[in-house]
């Protein structure tokens, strides 16, 4: 397991960015970006899905999302199981139990 995931707090709820998942995934974002908009209301039954827009230097403006803990576990669920999907899926989980287990520190 060598993945380092960021898990973010956004107004009280933990999640991932997007581009982190893709890049986890061994995939292209904007494909993974498809992914989430293909399975959109499937993914709003699991919570909010904020989308924002980045500018990354003069380039075009990237489109991108937090996913919480369930919409992050079913999204990865569609990709192949590659050894290194494999590995990265354990790593997420892992992060979001030890993200879990901190915050409970603190309560």
């Amino acid at each position: 397991m060598e993945h380092q995931l960021e898990i973010q707090n956004l107004n009280g709820i933990q999640v991932v960015d997007s581009r982190i998942i893709a890049k986890g995934l061994n995939i292209k974002h904007k494909n993974l970006i498809e992914t989430i908009n293909k399975y959109k209301h499937e993914l709003e039954q699991l919570g909010i899905l904020p989308f924002e827009t980045e500018v990354l230097g003069i380039g075009q403006p990237q489109k991108f999302c937090y996913l919480n803990e369930l919409q992050c576990h079913f999204v990865v669920t569609l990709s192949r199981n590659t050894e290194e999907v494999v590995d990265f899926k354990l790593s997420l989980v892992v992060a979001f139990d030890s993200a879990k287990k901190e915050v409970a520190l603190f309560n």
